[in-house]
């Protein structure tokens, strides 16, 4: 598809735009999950939604997302 680069790129702004914070927790958890420890990536999961939702300015950016 000639359009792929071009979606992957925007993708890729819209994620580099998002805090800090909430970028890695989302990627910990993405790496986990292709572990067959699935309860741990669950609980990093967890963890992470709370920490974001406790977090204003992650709130706050994920909302405009």
């Amino acid at each position: 598809d000639d359009t792929l680069q071009s979606q992957a790129m925007d993708v890729a702004i819209r994620l580099a735009q998002l805090p800090e914070l909430s970028l890695h927790a989302m990627k910990r958890v993405l790496n986990l999950t292709a572990t067959p420890d699935i309860h741990r990536a669950l609980q990093l999961e967890t963890e992470a939604t709370v920490k974001g939702f406790m977090d204003p300015e992650s709130t706050k950016l994920l909302s405009a997302f």
